[in-house]
């Protein structure tokens, strides 16, 4: 009789670790097949074009100076601001750089989508003025 407990004990436990084994490899496979994100912190300067803090989600939206293209960023509860004393100071055509968080990932059908989100808002110079344009 004890030897019969011995090797029912001695089979049994190999194909428990080896069941354990599969679940693992078959967890780490569906973790892979998840699409990854990439977070990043990026940094653009440019001109602001729109400015809405009055309804959720607050946002800023400036023409970046290097393509002219416009990018939006939506301002979240720990956006610092830097060189004003609140968001409120900024206005459309002040000059700032953008600190954002980036989180780049694919879709199912693998399309790239690209989430933003203001980490911080530094002033750089005021909008100019029309005295300003008019001088040149």
């Amino acid at each position: 009789m004890f030897s019969l407990i011995v090797f029912l004990s001695a089979n049994i436990v190999p194909a428990f670790a080896q069941s354990e084994q599969a679940a693992e490899s078959a967890q780490e496979q569906a973790a892979a097949a998840q699409p990854q994100a990439l977070e990043e912190l990026k940094v653009l300067t440019g001109e602001i074009v729109q400015i809405s803090l009055n309804k959720e989600p607050k946002m800023i939206g400036i023409t970046y100076e290097e393509d002219g293209a416009d990018y939006y960023f939506p301002i979240v509860e720990d956006t610092k601001v830097v060189h004003k004393n609140s968001l409120e100071e900024l206005s459309v055509g002040d000059i700032v750089e953008i600190t954002f968080k980036q989180i780049s990932k694919k879709d199912a059908d693998n399309n790239e989508l690209i989430d933003r989100e203001a980490k911080m808002i530094k002033f750089v110079r005021p909008a100019k003025q029309e005295d300003d344009l008019n001088a040149r």
